[in-house]
């Protein structure tokens, strides 16, 4: 009936519990401070949004985004206070957030669930479900300047049916 979130050591074969909330966390991602990790929340009200935790002390979480940005499905850090989010609203989309910003902006409403962030750029990797029938791996690179559906590139097609991936250096 609740989810918490738990930290596995593979060295030592040891599970130690990380958040104990009456609310719901998924999604655990480790942020860029290398102080906090973000979490989908399902709030009292079944809303779905993004929260923080300190990692040394979780008890008091805070909310990343307004209260306006809901039905946070996923989410991808891919720069310093600015992330992608797979939002659960009909048609899904995949949208960009900032912090501090209330607004958010969509790139596509044909984007599957998954997200990876790019190592060393300002970019992410993301499933294209345009054609219903293949679905692709694209690139999202950040540009201030550029318009958002100029910055992405169709990099090659994802396995058969599957929205879910991992690119590894």
């Amino acid at each position: 009936t609740q989810a918490d979130v738990f930290e596995y050591n593979i060295a030592k074969d040891q599970t130690t519990r990380v958040t104990d909330t009456p609310e719901s966390e998924y999604s655990p991602t480790y942020m860029e401070d290398g102080i906090h990790f973000s979490t989908v929340r399902v709030e009292k009200d079944s809303t779905q949004r993004l929260w923080q935790f300190e990692l040394k002390s979780p008890e008091k979480p805070e909310r990343i985004l307004d209260k306006a940005v809901d039905s946070v499905g996923y989410h991808c850090w891919f720069t310093q206070g600015k992330l992608a989010l797979f939002i659960l609203t009909e048609p899904v989309s995949l949208q960009l957030a900032e912090v501090g910003n209330w607004e958010t902006k969509i790139i596509t409403e044909k984007a599957g669930r998954c997200m990876q962030k790019i190592p060393l750029q300002e970019a992410f990797y993301f499933v294209d479900k345009t054609d219903s029938t293949n679905f692709f791996i694209c690139k999202y690179q950040y540009s201030v300047t550029a318009g958002r559906q100029s910055n992405i590139e169709r990099l090659f097609p994802a396995l058969k049916g599957s929205e879910d991936f991992c690119v590894t250096p």
